[in-house]
């Protein structure tokens, strides 16, 4: 019984795999990792990281109707931006989460959430569209319930 462990044993350590080396590489090859940019990403990164954050106004307008808009946007990266807005017509304030749409630098879409809405006048959920025409010029729209919207926010002044 001892000769067949022992044979086994050795036959055990005779078959395991044997490791070999290979000399290196002249060339290194790297795999890209999701750190890694391309120059269209980075330029498409830098170009939307312009500074959106602050006061906006406009002379909102909807089926033959205008009111004021004031908008407070908070950056929240490169491709998401956020929003304090007072509809001061009806009393209602809501807030808005925008993404960049990928692959480009000037368009946004998130929606709305309204916080504040004391007479049941304001419209919840809806579907907001920002285009960035310059730095200080916003091209707005508002979609919900078969109702559109629009603007052109102006950045406000200190």
């Amino acid at each position: 019984m001892r000769i067949w462990i022992v044979a086994a044993l050795s036959a055990a350590c005779t078959i395991a795999p044997r490791y070999v080396t290979v000399p290196m590489s002249d060339v290194a090859v790297t795999t890209p990792t999701a750190a890694t940019a391309t120059a269209s990403e980075t330029e498409e990164e830098s170009s939307s990281t312009d500074d959106y954050s602050g006061a906006w106004s406009a002379s909102a307008w909807a089926s033959g109707n205008t009111w004021p808009l004031t908008v407070t946007f908070e950056k929240r990266g490169p491709r998401e931006l956020f929003a304090r807005v007072q509809y001061t017509d009806r009393r209602c304030r809501a807030e808005w989460t925008l993404r960049r749409v990928s692959g480009t630098a000037t368009h946004w879409e998130g929606s709305e959430t309204v916080n504040v809405d004391p007479f049941s006048r304001c419209l919840n959920h809806a579907q907001i569209f920002a285009d960035i025409v310059d730095e200080d010029t916003l091209r707005w729209r508002w979609v919900a319930g078969g109702t559109s919207a629009t603007a052109l926010l102006k950045r406000q002044q200190h």
